[in-house]
């Protein structure tokens, strides 16, 4: 014995209408409404922690810089002309050994004169990067979350969209 709307979910995938004019939406829609704004969210939160992990774990130890790195760059949205720069830093780890190493990343700013010393941070035993503090470390997740609140606007125009929809489809 067949139920009447039994076979609804091989009409539609989305959005539908049952027989007696209710209007149903599938948790499909539903994801697909609000899955920009929650995985850009979980996205910024786990850049977030991956910078605050970067920043307070390592260790701060004073390097001084022994070379800059340059290369020419573009800003992605003006076009306008910069040099990228990368300094190498030379520091003494925990266990006495001389290291030289960069931070990985590059920026405009990082344009240090040759035997500048500062305090840089790194993680003992590992060869790994250093990380040089400041606010640069904290920018690819404000990014990410600033995309992830452009995207909420949207979804909650969709998911209003949608409420409205279903509010109108009458039982007969």
């Amino acid at each position: 014995m067949r139920l009447p709307g039994s076979d609804l979910h091989r009409k539609a995938w989305l959005l539908w209408v049952r027989p007696d004019g209710r209007r149903d939406v599938s948790w499909r829609m539903w994801v697909l409404v609000w899955i920009l704004p929650v995985a850009f969210g979980v996205s910024a939160l786990a850049l977030a922690g991956e910078a605050y992990y970067r920043t307070s774990f390592s260790t701060p130890v004073l390097g001084v810089v022994d070379k800059v790195y340059a290369w020419p760059g573009t800003i992605p949205f003006t076009g306008r002309q910069v040099t990228n720069y990368s300094p190498r830093f030379v520091y003494t780890d925990a266990e006495g050994r001389e290291v030289r190493a960069t931070s990985g990343s590059s920026h405009p700013s990082y344009d240090f004169p040759v035997g500048t010393e500062m305090e840089i941070r790194y993680f003992p035993g590992r060869n790994a990067n250093i990380v040089i503090p400041g606010p640069l470390n904290w920018f690819v997740a404000k990014v990410v979350a600033l995309v992830a609140l452009a995207c909420l606007p949207l979804s909650l125009l969709g998911w209003w969209w949608l409420r409205r929809w279903q509010r109108k489809g009458q039982p007969t």
